[in-house]
């Protein structure tokens, strides 16, 4: 009896073997679109005009009206006292300066930059968006200091966390921005 479930074993063993085998040669030759569908999991670019964000959900939102209409923000867009030029530059090196951040994607046009950040403690990943936008002047204050208005969108596209993490995490970011400008 024993040696015939030790020979049960080991055959079902090989079966599995064998068709681990099979289905990585079937994905490696170009099959796995049928079975797992075409999808590369690309990130989206978020369109603040079109954004339907409200505060119960998960993430956080800083952002005027004006920008994101259909949205109900957590509050306003931070100004910055610097020009369009240099908040780009500061935006845009930030990849460079933190080993957890990867630039995912960028419209240089429209200035904004959507990042993957990943922590060491979460095993998923959260995409931060930034939007710049060039203050017109006399907006907020008397004189020709040049000003920024900038959008901070955070979310975790899969998985669960909380808007306290978001809020704690676009505090950091902005904090990390106005320190890069002075």
């Amino acid at each position: 009896m024993l040696e015939r479930l030790r020979a049960l074993t080991l055959g079902l063993s090989a079966l599995v073997v064998v068709g681990g085998v099979a289905l990585y040669a079937f994905v490696s030759l170009g099959g796995g679109e049928t079975l797992f569908g075409s999808e590369g999991g690309a990130l989206e670019a978020v369109n603040f005009d079109t954004l339907d964000y409200q505060p119960a959900d998960a993430g956080y939102l800083l952002c005027d009206p004006a920008m994101c209409p259909l949205a109900t923000p957590d509050g306003p867009a931070e100004i910055l006292s610097a020009s369009l030029i240099d908040a780009r530059r500061v935006v845009a090196s930030l990849e460079r300066q933190n080993p957890l951040l990867r630039l995912a994607l960028v419209d240089y046009a429209g200035s904004q930059f959507d990042f993957v950040e990943r922590q060491p403690a979460s095993p998923l990943a959260d995409v931060v968006t930034v939007r710049l936008e060039a203050v017109p002047q006399g907006e907020f204050a008397l004189g020709t200091e040049e000003r920024t208005r900038i959008s901070i969108f955070s979310r975790r596209p899969l998985g669960s966390s909380s808007s306290a993490d978001h809020h704690d995490r676009v505090a950091r970011w902005i904090t990390t921005i106005r320190n890069q400008l002075q």
